[in-house]
């Protein structure tokens, strides 16, 4: 997704978890991992660049961006 750096990114998983998880210019970064829905793992993440990736193997993810 587009934004700008500083800006937030929430992902929090729908289905209980979300396999497989990797993002790219995130603050921190996801490689192969799996989210789990009640932890905080992948709440408030900070864009690094305008521009962030986010791929998921499996479950369903609520992606929730904020400006600031």
């Amino acid at each position: 997704g587009n934004g700008k750096k500083g800006d937030l990114l929430s992902l929090i998983p729908l289905s209980g978890k979300a396999t497989g998880m990797h993002t790219k210019n995130l603050y921190y970064p996801l490689k192969n991992e799996t989210l789990y829905l009640g932890k905080s793992r992948g709440v408030s993440n900070v864009f690094t660049k305008s521009r962030v990736e986010v791929r998921i193997k499996s479950g369903l993810l609520l992606v929730v961006y904020t400006s600031v």
